[in-house]
C-alpha cells in the first residue's frame, strides 16, 4: 500500500516538473479507484473489512467495537397480592374496612297484584276473576280440558303444565275464540275456530266439475281477503263458482265458425249482426 502511494508522489513530482520545462510528457498511467468495500468477518469484538480496487488488487482493515455497558442492578421484589376482605356495614359495601358508599341492597320493587283463583261459572267454563275463560271445566269424554282448548285454539303450543300455569295466573283470558264456518253447495264442509282478531288460515279450495272456484263470499256477496281481513264474530263463508264451458261456437251469417273460449253463465247472450248494420 506504502509502495502505491510513494509511487504516485513520484509521478506527480516528474509531471509537475515537465510543466515547469514548457512541454507536455508521455501520459501517465490509468488510476486505481476503490470498487467496493465489504464486512468480510466479524469475530468478539472486531470486524474486518475488505476493499477492493478497481485494477483487481484487494487490501482488508479492521474495527474494533466497544463493549456492552454493566447490567443495572435488580429491582426489588414486588409484594404478594391480596385478597380483599368484603362485608357490609350499616347497610353498604365494605373493603378491607374501607365504606364504599355503595347500597348492599337494592332498591325494593313494587308488590306484587294478588293471584286470583278460578271457579267454575254458571255456563260450565272455568272462570278468573270474573271473565270467562271460554274453557269448559268439565271435560269431553276421553278428552281433558288441556286437549279441548288446544283444539279451540289451535295456535296454542305450549304443554298442558305451561297451559294449567297460565291458566291459574290469568294469561288465557282475552283469548277469546269465534267459530268460521264453511259451505259448499248448502252443505257444511270445514269448521275452525280462530281467535279474536286473527286471520283465518286459507283453508283448501273445493272442486266442481264444470265449474271454477272464485273465492269465499259471505252472505252479503262480500268476497273474504284472506290476507287482510280479521275475524270478530262468528262468521260464515260460501264457495262460490261460476261455470265454464270448454268450447262453445256460433255460425255467423257468413257459416264461417268461430271458437269462443270460457264462456260464462253471465255471457250466454251474443248478438250478432250483419254486413248491413
Amino acid at each position: 500500500m506504502k509502495r502505491k502511494i510513494l509511487k504516485c508522489l513520484v509521478l506527480i513530482i516528474i509531471f509537475a516538473s515537465l510543466i515547469g520545462c514548457g512541454s507536455t510528457g508521455p501520459q501517465g498511467e490509468t488510476g486505481n479507484g476503490i470498487s467496493s468495500i465489504t464486512l468480510t468477518e466479524s469475530k468478539d469484538l472486531v470486524d474486518t473489512y475488505t476493499i477492493y480496487y478497481t485494477d483487481g488488487t484487494i487490501a482488508t482493515f479492521t474495527v474494533t467495537n466497544g463493549k456492552d455497558g454493566l447490567q443495572g442492578i435488580q429491582g426489588e421484589a414486588g409484594k404478594d397480592g391480596h385478597t380483599p376482605v368484603i362485608t357490609i356495614e350499616n347497610g353498604y359495601w365494605y373493603i378491607d374496612g374501607v365504606n364504599t358508599l355503595q347500597h348492599a341492597q337494592g332498591v325494593q320493587g313494587e308488590t306484587g297484584k294478588d293471584g286470583y283463583t278460578p271457579y267454575i261459572g254458571e255456563n260450565g267454563n272455568w272462570w278468573i276473576n270474573g271473565l270467562d275463560t271460554f274453557v269448559k271445566a268439565n271435560g269431553e269424554d276421553g278428552k281433558s280440558v288441556y286437549d279441548i282448548y288446544c283444539e279451540k285454539n289451535p295456535n296454542y303450543d305450549k304443554s298442558e303444565e305451561e297451559w294449567l300455569n297460565d291458566l291459574l295466573n290469568g294469561l288465557l283470558i282475552g283469548k277469546q275464540t269465534y267459530k268460521v264456518t264453511f259451505y259448499c253447495d248448502g252443505k257444511i264442509i270445514n269448521e275452525i275456530n280462530v281467535a279474536k282478531g286473527d286471520l283465518i288460515e286459507n283453508i283448501e279450495e273445493p272442486q266442481k266439475n264444470e265449474y271454477k272456484f272464485i273465492g269465499w263470499f259471505t252472505d252479503k256477496e262480500d268476497k273474504w281477503n284472506f290476507y287482510s281481513d280479521c275475524v270478530y264474530c262468528d262468521l260464515d263463508l260460501f264457495a262460490k263458482f261460476e261455470r265454464v264451458n270448454d268450447v262453445q261456437y256460433i255460425e255467423k251469417i257468413s257459416y264461417e265458425k268461430k271458437y269462443i273460449e270460457n264462456i260464462t253463465d253471465e255471457e250466454q247472450y251474443i248478438t250478432v249482426g250483419n254486413s248491413n248494420g
